[in-house]
């Protein structure tokens, strides 16, 4: 019955009744092995008649037989051939005897052969593959706006179909096929009605109408293995011829299978054949009715009632070179030239959904009119409504090189960042923007899943601050544009001037530190009041405090540094806020070399401590051996004497005065110009003996007692004590000035 592989049974043989028909032997080529069969009846074609039963059964061996591609052919011993009519698959070829049956004991033979390429040595058969599936390429979230509803896109061809959607296994939609007939149409549209969580959504699918059938094609002979997709290769748009297009079909055998629906306008009669270079099956309703081996044009004709009927067109090609078979359908009262057979093409599926974000598991499977089911792998369908984020990470507030590199991070935590996406521009006002480009962007995914990627910018600038920066990108369903908004990006690549000013270099320098002035400039960035260094010969580099704000363009300072006996190196270092360092020219201080000065020693020679002296001579004051190492500023001593009761004496190292009476604290002072010192001794200057005389009653008038005495000489002494005292409090002398230097002390 050409119903495809029969592996144990009985072959059965429909006969017709108004064809007549003989007896004869068959033999059944499978696999290359000959099988004997006897007593099997076939069909030929009239006149020759034959009355028999309606149906014959026959065992048949426990071999595979391939019904659709194999022909049977009728051999007698005459010379007569006679090409029979095709039945169920078989193409048979008799040759009649003479007479119009066969002679007593006469036996006919026949061969049941395969048209198709010989098969693999050691094979037990070729088995006809079952009906393809609806193809089901590929699922395919569409539309450029991530609102609702989401276009779901299934790319197959079938009659009508069963679609399932689950949203992590929780949800399910299923597709309920109806068929309608629209007032005025010439062709079915089907009408798929969704329904979800007890919610109807209603999607009316209308395929439309096309010169052409589908067609997938398979890279061998045997309409197996992988399928060459060749979307060009469909029926062209002329009623009833099909073709490949051979400047397509590359390989040089390959099968293929074209696909779709014949419509037929009224319920009658019609013809189908088929015209090819090779061999070539066609199918109509889930029958085969026409083999065409090349060559001449094969028909048929069939009763088919008014609608679709899915057709199916085997083609082997295996010879190489062009390639065609051609369709023809018309009804049998018709001329013989193609008279309008709607060819019915199935485009893609379209489905509108009201789908919540989130992800969604889409599996899809469609029924083809045959009841043949295909099914499409499980796809990942992400509903995001929210665009991306883009935040620029953390980098200096001054760029101080070029080309510099800006970082940025990327997030989506729907649907994942589209890395294409990514353009950027520039402006040097932050008003007028150039135009968004890719070049100098590099994205790099973090996460692994598309939700996070870390993009580096790197571009040039020119120095300034009127630089600004922005980023746009979308997410992988074409939620966006996000954009940054202005970024401002300021450059400085001129680094800062520094000079000392004073002292000038080569100077020389009595003393143990020398004061530096300093002026810092930066026209950009600023300076940096953190990165002022002083290099000190055989010290090296070391940072100083500053008191200046951070981004002053111009400032002053002045820097005490110890000295060194000879040569001192010194150079001022500066850095601006980008970074950018310059150092002064070297400056060479000259330090002279100076002895230590240390205080004198007061030494009284005379008069000798505890003397007795008569008033109304002179005494002689002598202070020649105080010394001194010579060094003070006044390059020999200045000596001071004094006493308690006369007050200043006078000044040298030797002189002579007299005294009045009295006991005296005789004080040397001998002063350097830096440093003094003082010695002491106490004498006593007594006066001349008064001649005797008699005083009168109550005391005589011209005597002193002792009591008046001593008042007299405690009253000197307090005078000679403040007399010191003031000399020594007002005298001024370099000793009294205080040097408070900057830096380190000298030891």
């Amino acid at each position: 019955g050409g119903e495809g592989v029969v592996e144990k049974g009985a072959l059965r043989i429909k006969l017709l009744k108004d064809v007549e028909w003989r007896y004869t032997q068959m033999y059944v080529y499978s696999g290359g092995r000959n099988v004997s069969m006897d007593g099997i009846y076939l069909l030929p074609s009239s006149p020759l008649t034959f009355q028999g039963p309606d149906i014959i059964y026959r065992e048949l061996p426990e071999v595979p037989v391939d019904l659709r591609y194999f022909r049977a052919v009728l051999r007698t011993p005459d010379t007569s051939p006679l090409t029979s009519t095709l039945f169920e698959g078989f193409t048979i070829s008799t040759s009649a005897p003479s007479q119009s049956s066969p002679p007593e004991g006469y036996t006919y033979s026949a061969e049941l052969m395969w048209t198709g390429p010989a098969p693999p040595p050691g094979t037990e058969g070729i088995s006809i593959p079952p009906m393809p599936p609806p193809l089901i390429r590929k699922i395919r979230v569409a539309g450029d706006e991530p609102a609702p509803p989401v276009n779901l896109t299934i790319e197959g061809e079938w009659g009508g179909g069963k679609v399932a959607y689950s949203r992590l296994g929780d949800f399910t939609l299923s597709w309920e096929e109806r068929w309608f007939e629209p007032e005025g149409a010439s062709s079915p549209i089907a009408a798929v009605k969704v329904r979800a969580a007890g919610t109807s959504y209603t999607q009316e699918l209308c395929p439309g109408e096309a010169g052409g059938l589908s067609a997938i094609f398979y890279n061998s002979s045997d309409f197996s293995g992988e399928f060459i997709y060749l979307k060009e290769v469909t029926l062209p748009a002329r009623w009833g011829v099909l073709g490949p297009d051979p400047g397509i079909i590359d390989p040089v055998e390959f099968s293929g299978i074209f696909y779709g629906s014949l419509f037929a306008d009224e319920t009658g009669t019609y013809t189908v054949g088929l015209s090819s270079d090779t061999l070539a099956i066609l199918d109509l309703d889930g029958k085969t009715l026409v083999v065409s081996e090349g060559g001449a044009k094969r028909t048929t004709m069939i009763s088919l009632s008014r609608g679709s009927h899915p057709v199916r067109i085997w083609y082997l090609h295996r010879i190489g070179g062009e390639c065609f078979v051609d369709l023809y359908f018309y009804p049998s009262y018709r001329p013989e030239e193609p008279a309008r057979p709607e060819v019915q093409m199935h485009p893609p599926v379209e489905a509108e959904l009201e789908l919540d974000p989130g992800v969604w598991n889409v599996t899809v499977w469609g029924v083809d009119l045959l009841g043949v089911e295909g099914t499409s792998s499980g796809v990942t369908a992400v509903v995001d409504r929210t665009p991306p984020s883009i935040a620029r990470l953390p980098g200096p507030s001054w760029y101080s090189s070029r080309p510099l590199t800006l970082q940025f991070e990327v997030r989506d935590e729907g649907a994942g960042v589209d890395p294409s996406s990514l353009q950027w521009s520039m402006s040097l006002n932050g008003v007028d923007w150039g135009e968004y480009s890719r070049e100098g962007l590099v994205a790099e995914e973090v996460d692994g899943g598309g939700k996070r990627y870390l993009v580096n910018l790197t571009l040039s600038l020119p120095d300034g601050e009127n630089n600004y920066v922005r980023l746009r990108v979308k997410d992988r369903v074409g939620n966006g544009y996000t954009h940054t908004g202005p970024l401002q990006v300021k450059v400085d690549t001129i680094p800062p001037r520094v000079e000392i000013t004073s002292p000038p270099s080569g100077e020389v320098v009595r003393g143990s530190s020398v004061t530096l002035t300093v002026e810092l400039r930066d026209t950009l960035s600023g300076l940096d009041p953190a990165k002022v260094e002083v290099y000190v010969e055989g010290e090296g580099w070391k940072g100083i405090g500053t008191d200046f704000s951070p981004g002053e363009r111009e400032t002053e300072l002045r820097i005490v540094l110890t000295l060194k006996d000879g040569n001192n190196t010194f150079r001022v270092a500066v850095s601006d806020m980008a970074g950018n360092r310059a150092e002064s020219q070297p400056l060479v201080v000259v330090r002279a070399w100076e002895p230590v000065n240390h205080p004198p020693v007061a030494v009284i020679d005379s008069p000798a401590n505890g003397s007795r002296h008569q008033q109304g001579y002179t005494i002689l004051f002598d202070g020649r051996s105080s010394y001194d190492d010579g060094v003070g500023p006044y390059g020999s001593l200045h000596f001071l004497w004094m006493s308690n009761i006369s007050g200043v004496i006078g000044e040298g190292p030797v002189i002579e005065r007299s005294l009045p009476a009295g006991v005296h604290l005789i004080t040397l002072y001998v002063d350097d110009g830096e440093y003094n010192s003082s010695a002491h001794v106490v004498i006593e200057v007594v006066a001349p003996k008064a001649p005797p005389y008699t005083p009168s009653g109550g005391g005589g008038a011209g005597g002193f007692s002792d009591l008046e005495v001593g008042l007299l000489v405690l009253l000197g002494v307090v005078i000679l004590i403040l007399a010191v005292w003031f000399y020594v409090k007002y005298q001024t002398t370099p000793a009294e000035q205080a040097v408070i230097p900057i830096g380190p002390e000298e030891e």
